[in-house]
């Protein structure tokens, strides 16, 4: 078995780099922005369609190779947590050296499809919900969101406390 890892980075995306096999294209992902990446925006790529680098192959950047062009090379590629042999799934950032200093970045909505289904879908959403009803009162039920989105009032609020206290 051979051991590789694929590393996706949305800098790559604007259609301008090489592949390893002259067949294989990357998509401009980017628009006229040809550096790809906006401070404070939120921005959306589809690795799917995307360029990608290969530890084995690329060593650091690209050549990039399409997803459906390593599939093909490597018929029998999976993705693996080399600790407990299944699924794995890294979302890093700050790999570049002294440009990341200082990085505040999220990564939101992350969906991986397989044979055309959506098999596994992240949404990185940080919940906050009250402890007891005494924290939504004077104005605190502003201060937390549910799975189901922010509070609109104090008695919604002390409606998911009291409904979380019955189930328990």
């Amino acid at each position: 078995m051979v051991v590789d890892q694929l590393f996706f980075e949305p800098a790559y995306q604007n259609g301008t780099y090489s592949t390893i096999f002259t067949t294989d294209s990357v998509p401009n992902q980017c628009g006229s922005n040809t550096a790809c990446v906006t401070l404070n925006q939120w921005q959306t790529w589809n690795a799917l369609q995307g360029g990608w680098w290969s530890g084995n192959e690329s060593a650091g950047g690209p050549p990039l190779i399409s997803i459906a062009a390593y599939v093909n090379e490597h018929p029998d590629a999976t993705i693996v947590n080399t600790e407990t042999g299944k699924g794995g799934l890294r979302i890093a950032t700050g790999c570049g050296g002294g440009a990341w200093t200082n990085f505040i970045g999220n990564a939101d909505n992350l969906v991986i499809s397989a044979q055309g289904r959506d098999t596994v879908k992240y949404d990185f959403e940080l919940y906050s919900t009250p402890a007891n009803a005494d924290e939504c009162k004077n104005g605190g039920w502003m201060r937390f969101n549910s799975p189901d989105g922010r509070f609109k009032n104090q008695g919604q609020c002390v409606s998911s406390v009291n409904s979380k206290s019955a189930k328990h």
